[in-house]
């Protein structure tokens, strides 16, 4: 279990929800609100203290991890030396974050925790970096995107 799925199920606990990865664009989704409408702000809150923002989805939540994440799950995935693709990519770090970069890490979360095949990923990851360098702007997730990558490779 990754820390941030770790982090999103401790403050949902008391709830007695689920916190399943979610098919959309939130990272997970939770009933938590539903299972303890009287305690939903109290959950919202420990979501919003663990990182995440909470996306309303009727009954349900989507759970979207805020910037303090990247950076942690990087570091927790991160073994010894650089690979081929996080080199390539480590200059890339501290620049503007754009969009596209936010919604390819996440998909890179799902691809680690369902131990998912990541060579699409990849390959998506690659053409953001060169469009990132062509256009002079944006890069800065994708090098923990590469961490998150080659962590599910060694997996």
């Amino acid at each position: 279990m990754t820390p941030m799925r770790r982090a999103a199920q401790s403050a949902i606990e008391r709830s007695r929800g689920f916190l399943k990865v979610d098919r959309g664009d939130a990272l997970y989704l939770t009933d938590a609100a539903l299972k303890s409408p009287e305690r939903a702000m109290e959950i919202r809150r420990a979501l919003n203290e663990a990182g995440f923002a909470v996306q309303e989805r009727g009954a349900y939540w989507g759970l979207i991890p805020q910037e303090a994440w990247y950076e942690k799950m990087a570091q927790a995935l991160w073994k010894d030396g650089l690979s081929p693709l996080r080199y390539g990519l480590y200059p890339l770090r501290g620049r503007e974050i754009l969009p596209e970069e936010r919604a390819l890490w996440i998909q890179c979360v799902k691809a680690f925790e369902l131990n998912r095949p990541v060579e699409a990923l990849e390959r998506a990851l690659r053409e953001q970096a060169a469009q990132c360098l062509r256009l002079k702007r944006g890069g800065g997730l994708l090098y923990d995107c590469a961490c998150i990558i080659d962590g599910r490779k060694e997996k």
